[in-house]
């Protein structure tokens, strides 16, 4: 199928669990590099918890996507349903490939955003993306009391808002609103152009 539709990027992430859990991730990673085409990129969507631990299997991917709500481990535990933050630290100095940092806002970290962006510039993050909740109707301003000062508009990616904080990239995310098209293959066998990301309460 990913020759059929010249797909030329694969993306390891989950709706429930973390791609990292699977045992034989390094295998399967090992065995897609032989059959698809050397252009392929693979990527990797994960919460960091076995990063460290898995660091010579997550330098494997070309690139990643870290889900990372808050440096305050109340925070982080409240929004992750599990508590001990991951070393971010660590991960950003033991990665040989590009980290973006995904921040989901809520009513629980919007007002940390200043200090969030602050942290990720100091530790070497080049790219945060802060992303609402799929089908969160509300406005960026209705839902951030304001952004640092420091942002610097750049323009788009894919109908987002991209701009320049320091140096890192900042862009706002809004499912809503953005133009990509995927093909998901899920755990049970099912191939969908859904995503099936949930939506808020």
């Amino acid at each position: 199928m990913m020759e059929k539709y010249a797909i030329r990027q694969l993306v390891f992430t989950g709706t429930n669990t973390d791609p990292q859990l699977y045992r034989d991730e390094e295998r399967l990673l090992d065995d897609l590099r032989q059959r698809l085409p050397p252009e392929t990129r693979f990527s990797l969507h994960t919460n960091g918890r076995l990063a460290v631990q898995k660091m010579a299997i997550f330098n494997q991917y070309d690139q990643v996507t870290l889900s990372f709500p808050s440096f305050n481990p109340d925070t982080y535990r409240r929004m992750m349903g599990v508590p001990g933050l991951p070393d971010l630290p660590m991960i950003m100095s033991k990665s040989r490939i590009p980290v973006k940092v995904s921040y989901l806002v809520s009513v629980a970290n919007a007002p940390a955003i200043d200090d969030f962006l602050l942290h990720c510039q100091e530790i070497g993050v080049r790219r945060v993306v802060l992303r609402k909740l799929y089908g969160e109707r509300r406005t960026w301003e209705n839902m951030v009391n304001r952004f640092p000062l420091e942002f610097r508009y750049t323009g788009l990616y894919r109908k987002n808002p991209v701009y320049d904080y320091q140096g890192m990239e900042v862009t706002l995310w809004d499912f809503d609103r953005t133009d990509s098209t995927s093909i998901n293959l899920f755990s049970t066998g099912l191939i969908s152009t859904s995503y099936l990301l949930a939506r808020p309460a």
